[in-house]
């Protein structure tokens, strides 16, 4: 080998070698997991524990809250996962004066060590403690009185708690050299044996890379952690399917069949299930939602982020061929979508919804640059996915491909006509849901996706109701941190308790208050008279419909009682529809500012959370504005990958009552979307200067 080439070798080797170094630094930067776990005892009060990470102090989107049971000894735990080591925690025993509550002890587990702290020990690391008794220490447990509405103890951690040894560090410094050497080598020795023309560029190479990286970066975000809500659910409808064979959200040996549920989901995570846990004897419905076998379960979203990233890359790609606005747009929707603990480790479906939206989105592009058939079928394949994952979509495809056909132009030579193009899309879409909705038509009478359509529709009419002076209140409560700024101590902000009992935005409150419980009852009773929330009443008349369906005999009680309230909401919106669009405005806002806070090194929480606020606010501005821009002036090509994205926020403000997740698919396109607008802007800025420069030499 000549000694010129001997040196390119020797250079790109170590190049490759610093590069691993520099991730594995990086990664060593940015992960600090550690798991706390305390064990008390009190009567049933409601707890929680705050984490400061890095001494940035105590904020709401660091906590996580539990409800003890009564007098028994209860061990919480909370696994986390930051870019900050742990430093302190606030335990909140209780929310109320006059609460006894004992605490036994204290741990904090690294993957390095463990720290633990009970009685004398636990009393001598407290920083402070405020509207808390401490009376005492009694077998080892801390004897504590809530003396206030907010009492809390401080617990600061030492050092040598959370610092990480520096032989794991060295370690792992060597590790990223010698794996960056290993495949800086292996690409080395491979170039040869690939055509010059079907080499990857450096580019697509870095973007390869990045993918891996961010979807290796997922997995330790994955926890243990018990899922709740809807996502306990989808977790036992998988259950369900993956043990019986059967698509049910009910319990039962076998259950009975259901379609509660949308189906994809579930689908894919049971073919997950059959090829990673072969076992099941010991694999119960409870212990796949909330027990020990939950991580497995969400571990199935690596397969969605992974694919979710790989779109988006593409995508942007296609828009713009600039790898650095691909890596931009990877790194912000990882940060706030892909990689977002709220997104990943749970087993709710906007995950599945997000990428499938990316997908769609490319596959509409495709198809209004090239008119190619593959694309329209791609294309209408995927709506009906989409459909598979929110019921929602299947409203959104009917309109969105007849007005897609209306947006494109007919381009003179391709294989495909416009029409042409929308009977295709409509052929994949029907292709894919026909099957199911024929299940759900043999089985269990009922022709839709899903049977919760009737509930929810009912819900979004009955916020027509909605005073004017309540509307405020509803961009109030759930518009961003910035404008709750701007309108604090006006007529347009809260003014005393005007989300409590008496108040005059009372019904907006589904959270806490002090009518909260009672409102749960009334749902639960089905007396939607005595709810004062929205969210409750709805609840309650369901509940009541249902219970007057069973207490007439009716075979499928819950499917009469959602078939009822479709009916009477579409009634009532149509009776006053010019209501209905208006009271979509705060609909829209209710979910548009659905961004998650993500954690930013080097940032403050409160910088953290005007970033999320700027992004929410440029991101969501700029998909709409592509997408309307594209409507207005015909142009396909920018319809294309906005349509789905444009039509689902236009479609939860219309037929839900567009709570912030609901939106959430949407919010790697938004990033996406500021990009490209971004890199454009920059294009011309940079061709502006160019003129100028040249005018003035």
């Amino acid at each position: 080998m000549p000694e010129q080439r001997r040196l390119k070798v020797f250079l790109t080797l170590a190049v490759g070698s610093l590069m691993g170094v520099a991730v594995a630094a990086a990664g060593l930067a940015f992960n600090h997991p550690a798991t706390v776990s305390m064990t008390l005892t009190g009567p049933g009060t409601p707890a929680e524990l705050f984490y400061n990470l890095g001494e940035q102090g105590f904020h709401q989107t660091r906590t996580e809250a539990w409800r003890l049971p009564d007098d028994e000894p209860t061990t919480l735990r909370h696994s986390l996962h930051g870019v900050r080591p742990l430093t302190a925690i606030r335990v909140d025993p209780a929310q109320a004066p006059g609460k006894h509550v004992d605490i036994a002890e204290v741990r904090v587990e690294t993957p390095w060590r463990t720290w633990e702290a009970q009685g004398d020990a636990l009393l001598a690391s407290l920083r402070r403690h405020h509207d808390l008794q401490i009376n005492g220490i009694d077998d080892k447990a801390l004897q504590t009185l809530s003396t206030g509405a907010d009492p809390q103890l401080i617990i600061d951690l030492p050092t040598t708690a959370i610092e990480r040894p520096a032989s794991v560090t060295y370690r792992l410094l060597i590790a990223g050299g010698a794996g960056g050497l290993l495949l800086t080598a292996l690409g080395l020795a491979i170039r040869p044996l690939i055509p010059a023309r079907r080499r990857p560029r450096p580019g697509i190479i870095m973007l390869a890379g990045a993918i891996l990286l961010l979807t290796l970066q997922s997995w330790p975000l994955i926890t243990d952690k018990p899922i709740y809500g809807d996502g306990a659910q989808n977790a036992v409808t998988t259950y369900n399917l993956w043990k019986h064979g059967v698509f049910s959200h009910a319990s039962g040996s076998p259950p009975p069949p259901s379609n509660w549920r949308e189906p994809l989901p579930a689908m894919a995570a049971a073919i997950w299930l059959q090829a990673t846990m072969p076992e099941r004897e010991a694999v119960t419905a409870q212990s796949l939602s909330r027990g020990e076998h939950s991580i497995d379960l969400k571990r199935s979203n690596l397969i969605w982020i992974a694919l979710g990233l790989i779109g988006c890359a593409w995508l942007v790609q296609r828009l713009t061929g600039s790898v650095y606005a691909s890596l931009s747009a990877l790194l912000l929707s990882w940060l706030y979508f892909f990689g977002f603990p709220e997104r990943i480790d749970t087993f709710y479906t906007e995950l599945q919804a997000g990428t499938l939206m990316l997908w769609s989105g490319i596959a509409l592009h495709g198809l209004a640059t090239t008119r190619n058939w593959r694309w329209a079928l791609t294309a209408g394949v995927l709506m009906g996915l989409m459909a598979l994952t929110k019921g929602i979509m299947l409203y959104v495809a009917l309109v969105a491909i007849p007005l897609f056909v209306l947006v494109l132009r007919p381009k003179p030579q391709t294989s495909l006509g416009v029409i042409g193009a929308g009977l295709v899309m409509a052929l994949g879409t029907a292709l894919v849901i026909t099957p199911w909705m024929t299940r759900n038509m043999m089985l269990l009478d009922e022709s839709s996706v899903t049977d919760r359509g009737g509930l929810i529709l009912y819900g979004r009419s009955v916020l027509n109701q909605m005073r004017n002076e309540e509307i405020p209140g509803v961009f109030y409560l759930y518009g961003p941190q910035l404008y709750k700024t701007i309108v604090a101590g006006t007529q347009l902000g809260p003014i005393g308790n005007d989300f409590e009992r008496g108040g005059r935005w009372q019904r907006l409150n589904r959270g806490a208050s002090s009518f909260a419980g009672a409102d749960l009852r009334a749902q639960a009773a089905g007396r939607p008279e005595d709810a004062i929330s929205f969210h409750r009443r709805v609840g309650a008349e369901y509940n009541r419909r249902i219970q007057q369906h069973r207490d007439d005999g009716h075979p499928r009680p819950r499917l009469a009682a959602g078939a009822g309230m479709q009916r009477d909401a579409i009634d009532s919106i149509l009776s006053n529809p010019g209501r209905h669009l208006v009271m979509s405005i705060p609909c829209l806002w209710r979910g548009y500012w659905g961004l998650p806070d993500a954690d930013l090194p080097a940032l403050s929480v409160q910088r953290q959370t005007f970033i999320q606020n700027m992004l929410n606010l440029t991101g969501g501005a700029a998909l709409i504005g592509l997408f309307l821009t594209g409507l207005l002036a015909r142009r396909g090509e920018l319809v294309g990958w906005t349509l789905m994205a444009g039509g689902t926020i236009a479609a939860y403000a219309m037929l839900t009552h567009s709570i912030p997740r609901y939106m959430a698919p949407t919010h790697p396109l938004m990033m996406i979307a500021l990009v490209v607008v971004g890199w454009y802007g920059l294009q011309v800025l940079a061709r502006g200067a160019q003129r100028i420069s040249a005018a003035a030499g």
